[in-house]
Order: C-alpha cells, then structure tokens, then sequence
C-alpha cells in the first residue's frame, strides 16, 4: 500500500510541474498575508485589498511557469494587485461622478401656488391665531404647495 501511495505522490509532482505549478502552493501561504497587510494599509480599504490580493495571485497562478523564473514574485503580485485595486477605485469614482452629474441635471421645481394662500391673506381661519395654523404672518411671503424633484424630460 505505501508503494502504491508514493507512486501517486511521485505521478501528482510529475502532473504538477509539467503544468508548471510546481511551489505556488507554498508561495501563496508565504506571500498573502504580507501582500494583503501591505495594500491594505497602502490603500486604506480592507475589502478592496484582499480582492486585489487574490486577483494578483489568481494572476500569478495563471502566469506562474514564466513568474516562477522572475526574480521577484512577490514584487510582482503586489504590484499587480496594487494596479487592480487603483483600478477598481478609479472606476468607482468615475461612477459616482457620473452618478453626481446625473443627478444634477433634475431642477426643483415648485407646484402651483395654494388658492388659500394669496397675497395680502395669512389664509388662516378668523378663529385661529396665525402662527399656530401656518406660521409667522408679517413676513409676507407667498406659501406654495409641497415642492417635487423633476427630471430634465418634466420641464
């Protein structure tokens, strides 16, 4: 049985290293931790660094047989994540600034003006005193109606 267990050990390195994986196991163990710490501080946004982080090193698995011969991988997968990350945030800028725009092409606009409320009437009930049905009536302002947002198309 132990031989029959080394043969299937020595088979699965074999398969292993002709695909070209050969120590990425041990390389991701060693290098994601230190690359999430690193980005997360670089960054300031913890969920964003470790999508980077297992971005670069899902990047770094697909290239690990010409990665492997770099002198730097880890280097390599920090500064991939890096890139992905300023990426994603530039992105997510890009998509509130148009959301801002958007929404500043809305104009407020006012309902018609109440009937009861017309110039020269505090339009309160004569048996009611004026500030406790609609407010301070020796300002003289005009009331309107509730006001609603309308879209570009409205106007």
């Amino acid at each position: 049985m132990p031989d029959d267990m080394d043969d299937a050990l020595a088979r699965s390195a074999r398969m292993r290293e002709k695909a070209g994986h050969t120590g990425f196991d041990a390389f991701y163990r060693e290098t994601w931790d230190r690359t999430y710490r690193t980005l997360a501080v670089t960054i300031r946004d913890h969920d964003l660094a470790k999508e980077a982080v297992d971005e670069g090193m899902a990047r770094a698995f697909a290239n690990w047989r010409h990665l492997n011969a770099n002198q730097n991988p880890s280097g390599w997968v920090y500064r991939v994540s890096f890139n992905w990350a300023v990426d994603q945030i530039r992105r997510r800028d890009r998509e509130q600034k148009r959301f801002r725009a958007e929404a500043s092409s809305f104009t407020w606009i006012p309902d018609t003006p109440r009937p009861d409320l017309t110039e020269g009437s505090t339009g309160c009930p004569s048996n009611s005193a004026p500030l406790s049905c609609c407010g301070s009536s020796t300002t003289g302002r005009k009331e309107t109606s509730p006001r609603h947002w309308a879209s570009p198309l409205e106007q």
